[in-house]
């Protein structure tokens, strides 16, 4: 007899459940009392969880997630729902200590959760993306007053520690938890009334916006991705800093030509990075000149390709320290990025020489956790090998590059640019072949 249906709108419990039966469900399927033995527990635990009578213990998670074969799916939405419901129990609280209107403050708070969870159950059953719930996320709101403590110090960690993933974990594990503090901050920006704290958390906001959008982007959610850019530049906007303002506009140019957007496209957002940055050494103008360099020696125009890297080299000997320093994250931009640049610029202008040296001293620059920038660097180094005709060196390389790292748009992208800089002879040998498997999986 086939097992009740699931009504996933009556709690976020019967979403969670609704989504592990998906899971066990799908090929291969997996019997209930299987499932419980391989988690060491009762079936009856498993079947109440799964129709959202019961909420599963957060140690089983990890394991639960690993049964059911869903790829982090169980664990990001199982700790966005508890840190949601959590936001959302902890603010009833201080309603009623401020003798606030309860039906209007969770009212709010209920908008920016159900938004949030909307958002990542369509991302997780792979479903259309709802637009109206992305948008709630991204608007932020009007303001109101807000005299809870909202520590903005704590936030700025937590973003940084973001950067800092976002080059260490596979595409798209971060939407997630980038999710839910985006809905805690927008429900904060929806009640705050006082300038610096508005503004600090507007800046915020932007930051999760832009994070948000580079996942999307990987994970080849484009519409997604520009509705999460278009938010992240007006609200770096309100906030007066332009320094956050070129940053987000020059990832976004540096993430159009990472995915393949049109050309004209990549130039427009540079340009106004450029233009708002008016010379001064932001942390984003570095990135402004990648965008040249790159796009310029991609389409085989190697002065300008040279003139943006000389460019970028002084741009970097003006940067403040703090950002020089990071090493780890990508808000900052230390040396050893600058010849990350090179290499990707000079794989397809550059002398044999002159791509091997810039590869050298950016893979002796970055810390090894950063897997990422990594694996782009040597695939571009590959690229540079064949165009100096060392195919099989060249194609060696990109292999145990490409095959060192999940796949991802980002560099499934470099894969291709990898393939087609092969000679049309070579695009049948064996590693060219993985490659291609690669590029397209």
């Amino acid at each position: 007899m086939a097992a009740a249906p699931i009504d996933p709108n009556i709690s976020p419990w019967h979403l969670f459940g609704a989504v592990m039966r998906q899971c066990r469900e799908s090929e291969p399927r997996k019997a209930l009392r299987r499932a419980a033995d391989a988690l060491y527990t009762d079936f009856s635990n498993l079947a109440k969880w799964e129709r959202g009578e019961r909420t599963p213990p957060p140690e089983v998670i990890p394991r639960l997630d690993q049964v059911y074969d869903a790829g982090g799916v169980l664990t990001a939405l199982y700790d966005t729902i508890t840190r949601l419901n959590a936001t959302s129990e902890s603010n009833r609280l201080r309603v009623g200590t401020l003798h606030e209107n309860p039906a209007s403050r969770d009212g709010d708070d209920d908008m920016y959760r159900r938004a949030a969870i909307q958002l990542l159950t369509a991302l997780t059953a792979g479903a259309v993306i709802p637009v109206d719930a992305l948008e709630t996320l991204l608007s932020g709101g009007e303001p109101s007053e807000d005299r809870t403590e909202f520590d903005l110090d704590s936030w700025d960690e937590t973003v940084w520690e973001y950067g800092y993933l976002l080059s260490t974990q596979p595409a798209g594990t971060l939407i997630g938890n980038v999710t839910a503090d985006l809905a805690e901050v927008s429900r904060r920006l929806n009640r705050a009334t006082d300038s610096p704290t508005r503004t600090g958390l507007q800046r915020i906001a932007a930051q999760l916006m832009a994070l948000l959008a580079i996942e999307m982007g990987m994970t080849d959610r484009r519409s997604a991705a520009i509705r999460s850019w278009a938010a992240a530049r007006r609200t770096a906007d309100a906030t007066g800093d332009h320094g956050l303002a070129v940053w987000v506009r020059a990832r976004e140019a540096e993430e159009a030509l990472i995915t393949g957007h049109p050309a004209s496209v990549i130039s427009t957002l540079a340009g106004d990075a450029a233009q708002i940055a008016n010379g001064l050494p932001y942390a984003g103008l570095p990135r402004v000149h990648t965008v040249r360099a790159r796009l310029a020696a991609e389409q085989g125009d190697e002065v300008t390709a040279r003139a943006a890297l000389h460019d970028l080299a002084g741009v970097l000997e003006r940067l403040p320290h703090s950002v020089t320093a990071d090493h780890h994250s990508i808000w900052g931009w230390p040396e050893e990025r600058f010849y990350g640049v090179q290499t990707a610029a000079l794989a397809f202008v550059g002398t044999e020489q002159e791509v091997i040296s810039a590869a050298q001293q950016a893979l002796a620059g970055y810390p090894s956790g950063l897997r990422g920038p990594i694996r782009f660097i040597s695939l571009m180094q590959s690229i540079g090998l064949i165009r100096h005709g060392h195919i099989a060196e060249g194609l060696d390389h990109a292999y145990t590059a490409a095959v060192s790292w999940a796949p991802n748009q980002k560099h499934d992208r470099t894969v291709g640019q990898v393939i087609n800089a092969l000679p049309d002879q070579a695009r049948t040998l064996p590693f060219a072949r993985e490659l291609r498997t690669l590029a397209s999986a």
